[in-house]
């Protein structure tokens, strides 16, 4: 890793270099130097670190019924290049890389992932995918932050149900649950102590079709509160939303969402889906904390959701259990009531040593649980039961 690294960084160095080769006392290249960990707060350096993963899943679908039973398996090999540098409190630049092998069923799932940038290895049943996770540059001024690039943008509350995250919104097929990239512009302005405002404008093919808008944030009396407003250009709708959080005795959050077809500049009422959330998280002492969440969409006219949840009517419920300092345990679930569709894990995660850790889990779903074919027809594997079982092993540097 580190040998690929400092080739990347002498490719960058050497035209520099040459534009100083007839300066008397140019300075030789000195790598030490130069993977100085910025982290700890050394001007010029470069933190570098990362994870590698392999997954084995083995997979059936429709367990139960001996005439349609079908088996597959999968496995993933991945290694995530992770690098910061930068001078604190002037600017900084962030990257992450991610390189993963695809075997069986996997393969050809990532092949035929819309916008992917995955291709046949060569050998059939495997496929090798690329993914600029994030790659951000960030200048700070006495009054603003500025940012453009690739990475996350999350102004929802919820965990994983969250209208307000019209950019990043969470991966469910991610144990980490971790959220996607997004490739923006963006603004931060503090205003007091504990607010802001966060101009965000996704950097699109056309400038018509950016997402381009503002939410303005603070606390009050132990409220966090947001009020943001949003123009989906691509699809034509203004998007005005609500976002509080509050720590009483339970963790509690909310979200309110109206997206309106735009006629010309004004909003549309009658053409909208109106989205809200409601969620509470409760911990145990510290070592076991439950989640609840429930999302609801309203539509009306000819509107239809958006998201990674879709369907009318969505519930989310964790449980978390830290058995000790090495070993724990999580069980989610999602529901959908309105499309008859649910998905349940349980993940048994230990640490072993030195970064290197193993997660066991298990898998249950069944039916259309994001709502992708509302008012569809669906075929008939994405409407499918599905068990799977798998093991990933990871090592983080």
């Amino acid at each position: 890793m580190r040998a690929l690294a400092l080739i990347l960084a002498t490719l960058v160095a050497l035209p520099l270099s040459a534009q100083d080769a007839g300066a008397a006392g140019a300075e030789e290249f000195d790598p030490d130097a130069f993977f100085a960990p910025a982290a700890h707060g050394d001007d010029g350096g470069v933190s570098l670190s990362g994870r590698a993963t392999a997954t084995a899943i083995g997979m059936l679908t429709e367990p139960w019924d001996p005439d349609v039973r079908a088996a597959g398996y999968s496995a993933v090999t991945a290694f995530q290049l992770d690098a910061e540098a930068g001078s604190p409190g002037v600017s900084d630049v962030d990257a992450s890389v991610v390189l993963s092998m695809y075997h069986g069923q996997a393969a050809t799932a990532a092949l035929m992932a819309p916008g992917a940038a995955v291709y046949h290895s060569g050998s059939q049943g495997t496929a090798v995918g690329f993914e600029l996770a994030t790659l951000r540059l960030a200048v700070y001024a006495p009054w603003a932050d500025f940012s453009v690039g690739r990475m996350p943008v999350n102004f929802g509350r919820g965990t994983v149900l969250s209208p307000v995250d019209i950019f990043s919104p969470v991966n469910t097929g991610d144990l980490a649950l971790g959220r996607t990239g997004t490739d923006a512009f963006r603004m931060l302005v503090p205003l007091g102590t504990t607010g802001g405002l966060d101009a965000v404008a996704s950097l699109a093919a056309e400038p018509g079709d950016s997402v381009a808008g503002a939410r303005v944030y603070g606390n009050l009396a132990g409220l966090d509160a947001g009020l943001s407003l949003f123009r989906d250009g691509a699809a034509g709708q203004a998007v005005f939303g609500l976002d509080l959080k509050a720590d009483l005795v339970l963790g509690l959050c909310a979200e309110a969402v109206a997206r309106m077809r735009l006629d010309g500049w004004t909003p549309d009422p009658a053409d909208a889906v109106y989205s809200v959330m409601a969620g509470a998280d409760y911990s145990f002492g510290g070592a076991v904390v439950v989640d609840a969440e429930y999302q609801w969409h309203v539509v009306r006219g000819a509107a239809v959701p958006v998201g990674t949840f879709r369907a009318e009517h969505t519930a989310f419920l964790s449980l978390s259990w830290a058995v000790d300092d090495a070993n724990a345990l999580d069980v989610r679930g999602l529901w959908s009531p309105s499309n008859d569709a649910w998905q349940t894990t349980v993940a048994w995660s230990a640490s072993v040593d030195r970064g290197l850790g193993v997660v066991a889990y298990a898998l249950w779903r069944s039916g259309d649980l994001e709502g992708m074919f509302q008012g569809l027809p669906a075929p008939p594997e994405a409407l499918a039961e599905r068990l799977a079982a798998g093991v990933m092993v990871s090592l983080d540097f």
